[in-house]
């Protein structure tokens, strides 16, 4: 078994809209086919909270968007990731003392889907302040989203797994090295704006 530290607890708030006369369904069915067995999961009006290890919240997160994809929907998702606390929504120890063995590779395995994104860091109490945005436009980097840093953001193109695996590495550096921080993601697919790369 894993022993949990705080760093590896975080929390996703997330909403999907799928551009859909049944976005209800679409999102509702897509909920219900992630396996959540090992986060503690939330779900309002507006949104839904994963609470977890880092591993299982980014394996929820990127399954649950997978699930949702139609092929000729146009979908966005946002997503807010920060540190989280045990006491975090009333999350169990259990949910912080799980195995490293992810629960969703099925969903995961539809995921090569083309995607942008725009990412934010809002981080604090650290003495400089451009750091982080260097860190993450490296990260991008190594994951080949071809990133182009813009006022308040970062604008990212690749594969839906691709992008979450750049997330749950730009969680490990934030968890690590920043005492306390937002990040947050859009994703957007099948979008009807057509979009010239170069001159984004």
């Amino acid at each position: 078994m894993h022993n949990s530290s705080q760093t590896d607890a975080v929390g996703c708030r997330f909403s999907l809209y799928p551009m859909s006369d049944s976005y209800a369904d679409v999102i509702l069915s897509a909920l219900k086919k992630t396996d959540t067995t090992k986060v503690q999961q939330q779900t309002d009006l507006l949104s839904t909270l994963y609470i977890g290890r880092q591993c299982h919240v980014v394996d929820c997160a990127n399954a649950v968007f997978a699930h949702a994809w139609k092929g000729n929907v146009h979908m966005v998702g946002e997503f807010t990731f920060s540190k989280a606390e045990h006491s975090d929504a009333g999350a169990s120890d259990a949910v912080f003392k799980t195995d490293d063995e992810l629960c969703n590779a099925a969903a995961i395995s539809l995921g090569n889907i083309p995607a942008y994104a725009k990412v934010s860091i809002y981080a604090f109490d650290i003495h400089d302040d451009a750091a982080p945005l260097r860190r993450i436009l490296e990260i991008a980097e190594q994951h080949r989203l071809q990133p182009k840093s813009m006022p308040l953001l970062i604008m990212l193109k690749g594969s839906v797994n691709s992008l979450f695996a750049f997330l749950n590495d730009v969680l490990t550096y934030a968890c690590s090295s920043i005492p306390f921080f937002v990040l947050q993601a859009t994703v957007s697919v099948n979008s009807p704006t057509q979009v010239d790369w170069n001159q984004a």
